[in-house]
């Protein structure tokens, strides 16, 4: 029991030494490895003005879906917090899903209303391929675009 009690001050101090020493560096890796949380509050903004409630967005990055749904709860997403369950629930529309993100399929207007059925589309600026793609399809309308994102219109053909 004694030698118990022992281990435990001991661990429990070790613990401590171990986040005092980690936590600035991983507070630091965080705050210059992270987008600002403001990223999307003109695409948010836009969205929540513009759509109704309830409009899935489809996004071309998951992890876009904590700076979008921050601001703008109205809509709903279609991937959020980690695509592994996307891939799980449905891997074959989730594998259509990268790519269309990735700029492989060809007037992805067609594919995002009938597969996804998404009217808004939200892209950050570095998915290059997707946006070129997106850009000559004549039923993807740039309806908005900042510093760090672009938001489409899937129109009905």
């Amino acid at each position: 029991p004694k030698n118990t009690k022992i281990f435990a001050v001991v661990l429990f101090l070790a613990v401590c030494f171990g986040m005092v020493k980690t936590l600035p560096q991983a507070r630091d890796a965080i705050h210059n490895d992270s987008k600002p949380y403001t990223t999307y509050l003109g695409a948010s903004f836009w969205l929540n003005q513009n759509t109704e409630l309830g409009d899935l967005v489809f996004q071309t990055d998951w992890d876009d879906f904590p700076r979008l749904f921050f601001y703008n709860t109205r809509n709903v997403y279609l991937a959020g917090l980690d695509p592994t369950y996307f891939q799980l629930y449905d891997p074959e529309l989730y594998d259509l899903w990268v790519d269309i993100t990735r700029g492989r399929v060809e007037n992805p207007s067609a594919l995002i209303l009938s597969r996804f059925s998404s009217h808004y589309v939200h892209s950050d600026l570095r998915h290059q391929a997707f946006l070129e793609q997106a850009q000559s399809d004549p039923n993807m309308l740039e309806v908005y675009r900042d510093d760090h994102s672009v938001v489409f219109e899937v129109l009905e053909p």
